[in-house]
This record gives structure tokens, sequence and C-alpha cells, in this order.
């Protein structure tokens, strides 16, 4: 971990590093306007370098403004990179409970505290079997909760669906 895990917040610096606004979305979760001190020369870039936050868009129907840069969080091994990530203005995080071992949900849960929950979009995911009861899936769904530290989750996928008959598993969608 001490030699993954600066790999990590290096990777995700080249990718996020020295965004526009610094801190993150601004109120309503909105990027900021440029800004310039009167009677500047400079002008705002015409467009932002590669690897930034360049907007914020609809998701769906949901009306949440994500990040048009997310983070998929399957082999995070430090919390200091999500909270990196928050810090630089992406609001959209991936997980799921497979991912190492839960472990993954874990260092978002341990994020958490430094996270303006209202301002993220979290989705983590389960695996589900032919087998799987709705109570089995409500109990690991509630696992999930309590490893990512919050009280709600903003979307739950089904994770590596090979069948059609799994999209259609009665016990996933009556939980």
């Amino acid at each position: 971990d001490e030699f993954i895990a600066p790999i990590l917040l290096g990777l995700a610096g080249a990718l996020l590093g020295g965004c526009a606004h610094g801190h993150g979305a601004a109120p309503g979760g909105r990027p900021p306007l440029a800004s310039s001190s009167p009677g500047s020369a400079r002008a705002a870039p015409a467009s932002p370098a590669p690897g930034r936050i360049r907007t914020f868009r609809p998701l769906g129907r949901t009306g949440f403004l994500a990040s048009d840069i997310g983070l998929g969080c399957g082999r995070i091994s430090d919390p200091a990179l999500v909270r990196y990530a928050f810090d630089r203005g992406v609001n959209l995080f991936d997980t799921g409970e497979s991912y190492a071992n839960g472990d993954s949900e874990r260092m978002i849960g341990q994020a958490m505290p430094h996270l303006a929950r209202e301002k993220i979009f979290l989705i983590t995911k389960l695996a589900v079997a032919p087998g799987d009861s709705q109570q089995s899936l409500v109990d690991r769904a509630l696992r999930c909760l309590e490893r990512l530290r919050t009280n709600h989750v903003d979307a739950l996928y089904l994770h590596g669906v090979g069948s059609a008959a799994l999209v259609k598993h009665e016990g996933f969608h009556a939980a």
C-alpha cells in the first residue's frame, strides 16, 4: 500500500490536477464561472486542458449535475484519492461490493466524512445469482451502506450480468 498509494495519487493528479476551480464544484454542483479582476487582460482559456473537469451535465432524469469525469473506484487503496478527486470537482463515484472484497467501498466510506454527501452521486453494484432471495440482496445492500458509511446510494446496479433472466431477477427488483 505504501508503494501503490503514491502511484494512484500520481495518476489521479495527472488526470485531475490543477483543475481550474481547485476545490470542487461551486454551490449547486455547477462549475464556477471564469473570473478575472477588473482591468485584467487575461481571458479565460478557450477550453480546459485535457484531464480536467470541463462541465457538469444532467445525469438522466435524476436532476443531478454530474462531472464529466467520474471516478471508477475498483482498485482504490487509499481514501485520500477519493478526497483528492472530490476536491477537484469529481462528483460521481462508482464502486461495487466485489471490488477488493469490499475494500473499495471501505475506502470511500473512510473519505465520506470529508465529502459533502449531497453533492456526490454514489453508485455501487451487486452481483446477483439465480438463487439469491430478496432478503439476501437487501442484507448485502445494507452491508454496502455500512462500508460506504452512508444511509443511501444514488444508484444500485446489477453487476456482471450474464443472462437476461438475471436482469429480470425478482428479488433484486423487489429489494
